[in-house]
């Protein structure tokens, strides 16, 4: 946020955008109300009418992710994106294919703690895309002096799509930051080692290992958008971050997610490519292109772990998606007072 109100009093643009302006040539755009931009990479379409359980959305061109879900959308169209009237834990959020998004710590207050480590979000699209990491004191006006923290990073796929590319530059300015470590995202699988410059990085076991490690490195594993790859370099140097992966990336989704549920669940899986195969288990065994082919819903009557995989008509595979349901019914019994459900 603090960078893009740097961004803010260079150029006029601000934090938060309508879809016209990023979109101008989009006549869908013009009087759209319903969402806007949150920076150069999420679009935002706030749920404002009480007790509603659906909202219509357009997302412009591209390729967008649900922020919560992973589930993956091409824009260009209006979705209907179904929301929980209940427990408004689902706002719709929606990140743009090629997005940098760097995120910190928690904090109760601006202030609390030192902040060590920046995460960023890397989302590798078609285009190159950019994104200028800004820091100061925060309380003065030295920064018209020089005294800032500024390097500027760029994503990218290689030529033949087969790495992915993510350099940042050296710092400019003179402050002297708290931040120590960058450690990136990068929402791709990593199919061999990964590099910065011509050195080879150190691979730890896990994401946990990574970040305790005192020097660079980098861990494999996989989240709700799919595999992804962290990367751990220093911050304020020059770093040219080679990670060599698959062109295609693919990636499913459940959109009955796993849980707990007093009533039987009729589960669809999606796959980012609809010419690609799904095969899935609901005993918790690994699944395999021998595996049952998905072609209807999937119905969830009792407690089951459902995962599933993407083939494509070429092998390619995705990782292995998982989601644990419980399924319990409500015994309800008749005492001399009448009615009642046993607690349980």
């Amino acid at each position: 946020v603090y960078s893009y109100d740097r961004s803010l009093s260079q150029t006029g643009l601000g934090l938060v955008r309508s879809l016209m302006m990023e979109y101008p040539n989009d006549d869908n755009t013009a009087n759209d109300k319903e969402a806007w931009m949150f920076g150069d990479y999420m679009l935002v379409s706030p749920v404002v009418e009480e007790g509603q359980t659906s909202k219509s959305i357009y997302l412009p061109a591209g390729n967008w992710i649900d922020y919560k879900t992973g589930r993956q959308y091409t824009g260009g169209q209006t979705i209907n994106y179904a929301v929980n009237s209940t427990t408004w834990d689902d706002v719709p959020i929606f990140i743009k294919s090629g997005a940098i998004i760097p995120t910190q710590d928690y904090e109760d207050y601006v202030g609390e703690k030192k902040i060590t480590d920046v995460y960023i979000d890397a989302f590798p699209g078609t285009e190159a895309s950019t994104f200028d990491y800004y820091d100061d004191d925060g309380n003065t006006y030295n920064y018209e002096k020089g005294s800032y923290f500024d390097q500027k990073m760029k994503l990218q796929r290689a030529c033949d799509s087969e790495a992915v590319q993510f350099n940042i530059s050296s710092k400019k300015g003179s402050y002297k930051s708290d931040l120590k470590n960058y450690i990136v995202k990068m929402h791709v699988k990593a199919n061999g080692d990964v590099t910065v410059g011509r050195h080879k990085l150190t691979k730890y076991a896990s994401y946990d290992e990574l970040k305790k490690a005192s020097g660079e490195g980098y861990a494999t594993g996989i989240d709700i958008y799919g595999s992804v790859t962290y990367v751990k370099v220093s911050a304020g140097h020059a770093k040219h971050i080679n990670i060599p992966c698959n062109p295609v990336q693919l990636t499913a989704y459940a959109d009955v997610k796993g849980g707990t549920y007093t009533s039987p669940q009729k589960v669809s899986l999606t796959a980012s490519d609809p010419n690609a195969a799904i095969y899935y288990t609901t005993d918790g065994t690994e699944p395999t292109a021998s595996s049952i082919k998905y072609t209807e819903p999937i119905t969830i009557d009792s407690s089951k772990t459902l995962k599933f995989i993407v083939r494509d008509s070429k092998g390619n595979e995705s990782d292995v998606y998982t989601e644990k349901y419980i399924t319990y019914i409500k015994v309800h019994y008749k005492n001399p007072s009448g009615w009642g459900e046993p607690n349980i």
